[in-house]
Protein backbone atom coordinates (compact mmCIF):
# COMPACT_ATOMS: atom_id res chain seq x y z
CA UNK A 1 0.00 0.00 0.00
CA UNK A 2 1.52 3.19 -0.90
CA UNK A 3 2.29 5.72 1.58
CA UNK A 4 0.32 9.16 1.71
CA UNK A 5 2.91 11.93 0.79
CA UNK A 6 3.30 14.91 3.49
CA UNK A 7 1.50 17.97 1.71
CA UNK A 8 3.85 20.11 0.55
CA UNK A 9 4.33 23.63 2.01
CA UNK A 10 2.58 26.72 -0.03
CA UNK A 11 3.09 29.26 2.33
CA UNK A 12 4.99 32.34 0.79
CA UNK A 13 6.40 35.49 2.37
CA UNK A 14 4.36 38.33 3.59
CA UNK A 15 5.69 41.68 1.72
CA UNK A 16 5.03 44.49 3.22
CA UNK A 17 5.09 47.88 1.00
CA UNK A 18 5.85 51.36 3.44
CA UNK A 19 4.85 54.30 1.15
CA UNK A 20 5.02 57.79 2.28
CA UNK A 21 5.19 61.53 1.07
CA UNK A 22 7.69 63.51 2.43
CA UNK A 23 11.64 63.49 4.28
CA UNK A 24 9.54 63.75 7.86
CA UNK A 25 7.65 60.98 6.57
CA UNK A 26 10.10 58.85 5.44
CA UNK A 27 12.53 59.30 8.93
CA UNK A 28 9.26 57.84 10.67
CA UNK A 29 8.82 54.81 8.15
CA UNK A 30 12.37 54.41 8.66
CA UNK A 31 12.27 54.07 12.27
CA UNK A 32 9.21 51.34 11.57
CA UNK A 33 11.73 49.56 9.45
CA UNK A 34 14.43 48.98 11.83
CA UNK A 35 12.34 47.62 14.71
CA UNK A 36 10.02 45.07 11.99
CA UNK A 37 13.29 44.08 10.78
CA UNK A 38 14.14 43.18 14.38
CA UNK A 39 11.08 41.76 15.29
CA UNK A 40 9.43 40.39 12.06
CA UNK A 41 9.91 36.43 11.13
CA UNK A 42 12.41 35.85 8.44
CA UNK A 43 9.56 35.49 5.70
CA UNK A 44 8.37 38.87 6.04
CA UNK A 45 9.87 40.94 2.85
CA UNK A 46 9.80 45.15 3.13
CA UNK A 47 9.60 47.39 -0.12
CA UNK A 48 8.94 51.30 0.08
CA UNK A 49 7.81 53.62 -2.31
CA UNK A 50 8.96 57.06 -1.28
CA UNK A 51 6.03 59.80 -2.98
CA UNK A 52 7.62 62.65 -2.48
CA UNK A 53 11.46 63.77 -2.22
CA UNK A 54 14.72 61.57 -2.18
CA UNK A 55 13.83 58.58 -0.34
CA UNK A 56 17.18 58.95 1.86
CA UNK A 57 15.77 56.79 4.91
CA UNK A 58 14.70 54.15 2.63
CA UNK A 59 18.29 54.06 0.89
CA UNK A 60 20.77 54.52 3.99
CA UNK A 61 18.76 51.11 5.14
CA UNK A 62 18.49 49.78 2.17
CA UNK A 63 15.24 48.94 1.51
CA UNK A 64 14.08 48.35 -2.32
CA UNK A 65 11.95 51.28 -3.69
CA UNK A 66 9.57 50.69 -5.96
CA UNK A 67 7.22 53.19 -7.59
CA UNK A 68 7.51 56.90 -8.89
CA UNK A 69 8.33 59.44 -7.00
CA UNK A 70 7.45 63.34 -6.94
CA UNK A 71 10.97 65.68 -6.72
CA UNK A 72 9.00 68.43 -8.13
CA UNK A 73 10.04 72.38 -6.52
CA UNK A 74 7.54 72.34 -4.06
CA UNK A 75 8.65 69.55 -2.12
CA UNK A 76 5.36 67.84 -2.05
CA UNK A 77 3.85 71.57 -0.38
CA UNK A 78 2.21 72.74 -3.70
CA UNK A 79 -1.22 73.26 -1.91
CA UNK A 80 0.44 76.12 0.19
CA UNK A 81 1.06 78.26 -2.20
CA UNK A 82 -0.69 79.36 -6.02
CA UNK A 83 3.41 80.38 -6.61
CA UNK A 84 4.43 76.65 -5.41
CA UNK A 85 1.63 75.25 -7.46
CA UNK A 86 2.45 76.80 -10.67
CA UNK A 87 6.06 75.77 -10.58
CA UNK A 88 4.85 72.13 -9.61
CA UNK A 89 2.70 72.18 -13.01
CA UNK A 90 5.18 73.86 -14.91
CA UNK A 91 7.83 71.04 -13.85
CA UNK A 92 5.51 68.14 -14.37
CA UNK A 93 2.95 68.14 -11.84
CA UNK A 94 0.27 66.16 -13.46
CA UNK A 95 2.42 63.59 -15.22
CA UNK A 96 4.00 62.17 -12.57
CA UNK A 97 0.59 62.21 -10.35
CA UNK A 98 -0.42 60.71 -13.31
CA UNK A 99 2.39 57.79 -13.29
CA UNK A 100 1.64 57.53 -9.67
CA UNK A 101 -1.83 56.44 -9.85
CA UNK A 102 -0.89 54.43 -12.82
CA UNK A 103 1.68 52.75 -10.30
CA UNK A 104 -0.54 52.15 -7.37
CA UNK A 105 -3.50 50.16 -9.87
CA UNK A 106 -0.51 48.06 -10.87
CA UNK A 107 0.55 47.00 -7.27
CA UNK A 108 -2.72 45.06 -6.98
CA UNK A 109 -2.58 41.83 -5.49
CA UNK A 110 1.09 42.40 -5.01
CA UNK A 111 1.58 43.25 -0.99
CA UNK A 112 0.18 41.78 2.23
CA UNK A 113 -0.29 45.57 3.89
CA UNK A 114 0.18 48.79 3.30
CA UNK A 115 1.99 50.75 5.61
CA UNK A 116 0.63 54.54 4.84
CA UNK A 117 3.13 57.10 6.41
CA UNK A 118 2.06 60.81 6.32
CA UNK A 119 -1.36 62.14 5.46
CA UNK A 120 -4.10 61.48 2.76
CA UNK A 121 -1.88 60.84 -0.49
CA UNK A 122 -0.17 57.08 0.77
CA UNK A 123 -3.74 56.24 1.69
CA UNK A 124 -5.15 56.92 -1.15
CA UNK A 125 -2.41 55.06 -2.96
CA UNK A 126 -3.29 52.06 -1.00
CA UNK A 127 -6.96 52.24 -1.65
CA UNK A 128 -5.93 52.37 -5.19
CA UNK A 129 -3.98 49.08 -4.90
CA UNK A 130 -6.73 47.54 -2.98
CA UNK A 131 -4.64 46.48 -0.61
CA UNK A 132 -5.36 46.60 3.25
CA UNK A 133 -3.41 49.20 5.29
CA UNK A 134 -2.69 50.73 8.28
CA UNK A 135 -1.64 54.47 8.52
CA UNK A 136 0.59 56.17 11.21
CA UNK A 137 -0.76 59.71 10.66
CA UNK A 138 2.79 61.84 11.30
CA UNK A 139 1.39 64.98 9.35
CA UNK A 140 -1.93 66.05 11.20
CA UNK A 141 -3.41 66.79 14.45
CA UNK A 142 -6.37 67.82 16.14
CA UNK A 143 -4.45 70.60 17.82
CA UNK A 144 -4.28 72.39 14.27
CA UNK A 145 -8.23 72.84 14.43
CA UNK A 146 -10.49 73.40 11.48
CA UNK A 147 -9.33 73.95 8.18
CA UNK A 148 -5.78 72.33 8.91
CA UNK A 149 -6.84 68.80 10.71
CA UNK A 150 -8.51 65.89 9.40
CA UNK A 151 -11.25 66.27 6.97
CA UNK A 152 -14.46 64.58 6.24
CA UNK A 153 -13.02 62.76 3.40
CA UNK A 154 -9.64 61.89 5.31
CA UNK A 155 -11.53 60.30 8.14
CA UNK A 156 -13.84 58.69 5.57
CA UNK A 157 -11.05 57.16 4.00
CA UNK A 158 -9.92 56.03 7.37
CA UNK A 159 -13.25 54.85 8.62
CA UNK A 160 -13.96 52.52 5.49
CA UNK A 161 -10.51 51.14 4.39
CA UNK A 162 -7.72 51.76 7.12
CA UNK A 163 -7.26 48.52 9.48
CA UNK A 164 -5.78 50.80 11.76
CA UNK A 165 -4.67 53.81 12.58
CA UNK A 166 -1.78 55.23 14.51
CA UNK A 167 -2.37 59.16 15.63
CA UNK A 168 0.58 61.21 16.90
CA UNK A 169 -1.24 62.07 19.91
CA UNK A 170 -3.99 61.82 22.52
CA UNK A 171 -6.15 64.62 21.41
CA UNK A 172 -5.92 63.52 18.19
CA UNK A 173 -6.90 59.53 18.83
CA UNK A 174 -10.08 60.88 20.62
CA UNK A 175 -11.24 62.64 17.98
CA UNK A 176 -10.61 59.84 15.43
CA UNK A 177 -12.57 57.49 17.76
CA UNK A 178 -15.31 59.93 18.03
CA UNK A 179 -15.66 59.19 14.64
CA UNK A 180 -15.72 55.35 15.07
CA UNK A 181 -12.27 55.32 13.35
CA UNK A 182 -9.98 52.52 14.12
CA UNK A 183 -7.27 53.81 16.26
CA UNK A 184 -4.62 53.51 18.67
CA UNK A 185 -2.29 55.84 20.39
CA UNK A 186 0.66 54.13 20.71
CA UNK A 187 3.07 57.41 20.94
CA UNK A 188 4.76 59.31 18.76
CA UNK A 189 7.33 57.76 16.35
CA UNK A 190 8.70 61.35 15.71
CA UNK A 191 10.40 61.38 19.17
CA UNK A 192 12.04 58.06 18.88
CA UNK A 193 15.87 57.86 18.59
CA UNK A 194 16.59 61.26 19.60
CA UNK A 195 19.09 60.44 22.27
CA UNK A 196 22.00 61.77 20.47
CA UNK A 197 25.60 60.26 20.57
CA UNK A 198 27.21 62.20 23.47
CA UNK A 199 30.16 62.37 21.06
CA UNK A 200 30.69 65.57 19.63
CA UNK A 201 33.22 67.73 21.27
CA UNK A 202 32.84 70.70 19.12
CA UNK A 203 29.95 72.45 20.39
CA UNK A 204 31.09 75.37 22.67
CA UNK A 205 31.07 75.00 26.86
CA UNK A 206 29.65 78.73 27.46
CA UNK A 207 27.80 81.29 26.35
CA UNK A 208 24.44 80.88 24.86
CA UNK A 209 23.50 77.68 22.42
CA UNK A 210 20.76 78.42 19.77
CA UNK A 211 19.95 75.56 17.54
CA UNK A 212 19.28 76.75 13.74
CA UNK A 213 17.08 74.31 11.99
CA UNK A 214 16.92 75.30 7.98
CA UNK A 215 14.80 72.36 6.82
CA UNK A 216 15.28 69.58 4.82
CA UNK A 217 13.75 70.73 1.29
CA UNK A 218 15.17 72.47 -1.54
CA UNK A 219 14.79 75.55 0.82
CA UNK A 220 17.10 74.61 3.07
CA UNK A 221 19.93 76.60 2.20
CA UNK A 222 17.99 79.95 1.34
CA UNK A 223 16.78 79.06 4.94
CA UNK A 224 20.44 79.13 6.41
CA UNK A 225 21.18 81.95 4.86
CA UNK A 226 18.21 84.19 5.96
CA UNK A 227 19.34 83.60 9.51
CA UNK A 228 22.77 83.96 9.25
CA UNK A 229 21.65 87.92 7.87
CA UNK A 230 19.40 88.38 10.31
CA UNK A 231 21.83 87.55 12.71
CA UNK A 232 24.46 90.17 11.03
CA UNK A 233 21.79 92.83 11.23
CA UNK A 234 21.84 92.66 14.64
CA UNK A 235 25.22 92.33 15.31
CA UNK A 236 26.11 94.82 18.04
CA UNK A 237 23.06 93.40 19.84
CA UNK A 238 24.11 89.95 19.64
CA UNK A 239 27.77 91.33 20.96
CA UNK A 240 26.10 92.55 24.17
CA UNK A 241 24.87 89.19 25.00
CA UNK A 242 27.93 87.22 23.60
CA UNK A 243 29.42 85.11 23.61
CA UNK A 244 26.47 82.93 21.65
CA UNK A 245 27.03 80.25 18.96
CA UNK A 246 24.65 79.17 16.56
CA UNK A 247 24.83 75.60 15.58
CA UNK A 248 22.63 74.51 12.29
CA UNK A 249 21.84 70.90 12.46
CA UNK A 250 21.47 69.78 8.87
CA UNK A 251 20.87 67.14 6.14
CA UNK A 252 23.37 64.96 4.95
CA UNK A 253 22.26 66.37 1.37
CA UNK A 254 22.84 70.21 2.86
CA UNK A 255 25.17 71.92 0.33
CA UNK A 256 27.06 74.91 2.71
CA UNK A 257 28.46 76.54 -0.54
CA UNK A 258 25.22 77.24 -1.67
CA UNK A 259 24.78 78.98 1.99
CA UNK A 260 27.58 81.16 0.91
CA UNK A 261 26.10 82.13 -2.79
CA UNK A 262 22.84 82.99 -0.86
CA UNK A 263 24.24 85.34 1.39
CA UNK A 264 23.54 88.98 0.78
CA UNK A 265 27.11 90.69 -0.34
CA UNK A 266 26.95 92.84 2.80
CA UNK A 267 25.81 89.75 5.19
CA UNK A 268 28.75 87.96 3.42
CA UNK A 269 31.46 90.69 3.91
CA UNK A 270 30.48 90.22 7.58
CA UNK A 271 30.97 86.82 8.75
CA UNK A 272 34.70 85.41 8.29
CA UNK A 273 34.42 81.84 7.08
CA UNK A 274 37.03 79.63 8.59
CA UNK A 275 38.20 75.84 6.99
CA UNK A 276 35.50 73.01 6.66
CA UNK A 277 36.26 70.17 8.85
CA UNK A 278 34.65 66.47 9.12
CA UNK A 279 34.28 66.02 12.48
CA UNK A 280 34.57 62.43 13.78
CA UNK A 281 34.93 61.72 10.58
CA UNK A 282 31.17 61.81 9.91
CA UNK A 283 29.28 65.10 7.90
CA UNK A 284 30.24 68.61 7.24
CA UNK A 285 31.42 71.26 9.41
CA UNK A 286 31.60 75.04 8.67
CA UNK A 287 32.52 77.09 11.16
CA UNK A 288 32.16 80.95 10.94
CA UNK A 289 32.76 83.62 12.81
CA UNK A 290 30.66 87.42 13.08
CA UNK A 291 33.01 88.63 15.89
CA UNK A 292 35.45 87.03 18.14
CA UNK A 293 32.10 86.02 20.45
CA UNK A 294 29.60 85.29 17.87
CA UNK A 295 30.02 82.05 16.00
CA UNK A 296 28.27 79.89 13.66
CA UNK A 297 28.59 76.30 13.12
CA UNK A 298 27.45 73.32 10.23
CA UNK A 299 27.03 69.90 11.36
CA UNK A 300 25.52 67.33 9.34
CA UNK A 301 24.06 63.73 11.48
CA UNK A 302 23.90 65.46 14.27
CA UNK A 303 20.31 66.70 15.44
CA UNK A 304 19.73 64.91 18.78
CA UNK A 305 23.12 66.03 20.07
CA UNK A 306 22.55 70.10 18.76
CA UNK A 307 18.92 70.04 19.92
CA UNK A 308 19.43 68.46 23.56
CA UNK A 309 22.85 71.15 23.85
CA UNK A 310 20.68 74.01 22.72
CA UNK A 311 18.79 76.70 25.12
CA UNK A 312 16.99 78.72 22.02
CA UNK A 313 16.17 76.80 18.55
CA UNK A 314 15.42 78.97 15.51
CA UNK A 315 13.13 76.62 13.21
CA UNK A 316 12.14 77.30 9.55
CA UNK A 317 11.89 73.03 9.28
CA UNK A 318 8.69 70.73 9.61
CA UNK A 319 9.56 67.41 11.38
CA UNK A 320 12.77 68.93 12.74
CA UNK A 321 10.80 72.04 14.79
CA UNK A 322 8.40 69.48 16.02
CA UNK A 323 11.03 67.54 17.36
CA UNK A 324 12.69 70.46 18.89
CA UNK A 325 9.36 71.34 20.99
CA UNK A 326 9.12 67.51 22.14
CA UNK A 327 12.35 67.75 23.50
CA UNK A 328 11.87 71.00 25.60
CA UNK A 329 13.80 73.62 23.32
CA UNK A 330 11.57 76.65 23.20
CA UNK A 331 10.96 77.05 19.27
CA UNK A 332 11.62 80.52 17.76
CA UNK A 333 10.08 80.92 14.24
CA UNK A 334 9.58 83.07 10.89
CA UNK A 335 7.88 83.24 7.77
CA UNK A 336 10.74 82.59 4.79
CA UNK A 337 10.36 83.11 1.01
CA UNK A 338 10.83 79.82 0.89
CA UNK A 339 8.47 76.82 0.70
CA UNK A 340 6.75 77.84 4.20
CA UNK A 341 5.42 80.70 3.42
CA UNK A 342 2.90 82.71 5.50
CA UNK A 343 0.41 79.96 5.11
CA UNK A 344 2.15 77.24 6.23
CA UNK A 345 3.84 79.26 9.45
CA UNK A 346 0.43 80.35 10.16
CA UNK A 347 -0.95 76.17 10.00
CA UNK A 348 1.81 75.03 11.97
CA UNK A 349 1.25 78.40 14.55
CA UNK A 350 -1.96 76.67 15.38
CA UNK A 351 -0.57 73.47 16.01
CA UNK A 352 2.48 75.06 18.33
CA UNK A 353 0.12 76.80 20.37
CA UNK A 354 2.38 78.14 23.52
CA UNK A 355 5.25 75.89 22.08
CA UNK A 356 6.74 78.32 19.96
CA UNK A 357 6.73 81.68 19.27
CA UNK A 358 6.54 83.78 16.07
CA UNK A 359 8.72 87.04 15.00
CA UNK A 360 8.98 89.01 12.30
CA UNK A 361 11.86 88.17 10.02
CA UNK A 362 14.27 91.26 11.24
CA UNK A 363 17.50 90.78 12.74
CA UNK A 364 16.47 92.88 15.83
CA UNK A 365 13.14 90.75 16.40
CA UNK A 366 14.97 87.56 15.64
CA UNK A 367 17.08 89.26 18.74
CA UNK A 368 15.11 90.01 21.60
CA UNK A 369 13.02 86.74 20.89
CA UNK A 370 15.58 84.43 21.32
CA UNK A 371 17.03 86.42 24.01
CA UNK A 372 13.51 86.59 26.02
CA UNK A 373 12.96 82.68 25.55
CA UNK A 374 16.69 82.00 27.01
CA UNK A 375 16.09 83.91 29.59
CA UNK A 376 12.08 83.82 31.06
CA UNK A 377 12.24 80.94 33.17
CA UNK A 378 8.53 80.84 33.57
CA UNK A 379 7.58 81.08 29.81
CA UNK A 380 10.37 78.82 28.86
CA UNK A 381 8.49 76.21 31.21
CA UNK A 382 5.23 76.40 30.20
CA UNK A 383 6.23 75.93 26.65
CA UNK A 384 8.50 73.35 27.83
CA UNK A 385 5.49 71.40 29.11
CA UNK A 386 3.26 72.43 26.33
CA UNK A 387 5.91 70.94 23.75
CA UNK A 388 5.94 67.74 24.99
CA UNK A 389 1.63 67.29 25.39
CA UNK A 390 1.99 67.44 21.88
CA UNK A 391 4.63 65.15 20.59
CA UNK A 392 4.22 62.69 23.10
CA UNK A 393 7.29 60.64 24.62
CA UNK A 394 9.40 58.28 22.87
CA UNK A 395 8.83 54.53 22.27
CA UNK A 396 6.10 54.53 19.74
CA UNK A 397 8.02 53.06 16.50
CA UNK A 398 8.91 49.43 18.88
CA UNK A 399 4.71 49.79 19.76
CA UNK A 400 3.58 50.43 16.47
CA UNK A 401 5.69 47.70 14.71
CA UNK A 402 4.95 45.12 17.23
CA UNK A 403 1.16 45.67 16.29
CA UNK A 404 1.61 45.61 12.48
CA UNK A 405 3.45 42.34 13.00
CA UNK A 406 0.04 41.29 15.34
CA UNK A 407 -2.13 42.63 12.86
CA UNK A 408 -0.41 41.05 9.57
CA UNK A 409 0.05 36.98 11.83
CA UNK A 410 -4.26 37.45 12.16
CA UNK A 411 -4.41 38.13 8.51
CA UNK A 412 -2.03 35.24 7.71
CA UNK A 413 -4.18 32.94 10.53
CA UNK A 414 -7.29 33.90 8.04
CA UNK A 415 -6.15 33.40 4.99
CA UNK A 416 -4.72 30.10 5.85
Amino acid sequence: MRRARAPTSTARSSRLLFASNGHGEDSVAGRLVDRLRRLAPSDVELEAWAMVGAADAYVERDVPLVGTRNVLPSAGFATLSWRLLFRDLRAGWIDVHRRQWRDARAMRGRYDLVIAVGDVVPMLAAVVARTPFVFVGCAKSAYYGAGYGYTRFEKHLMRQYCTRCYPRDMRTAEELSQARIASSYLGNPMMDDLDGTGALRTLPNEGLVVACLPGSHADAEVNAAHILSLVSDAAPAWERDAPVAFIFAVAPRFNVERVWQSLPPEAGARWRREATRHPDGNGVALDLHLTSNISAQFLSGRFADVVRRARVAIGLAGTANEQAIGLGVPLVTFATSGVQGRRYLRMKMRYFGPAAMETRATGPALHDAVQRLARDETLRTRMLAEGRVRMGDPGASESIARDILAILAARRGLAT
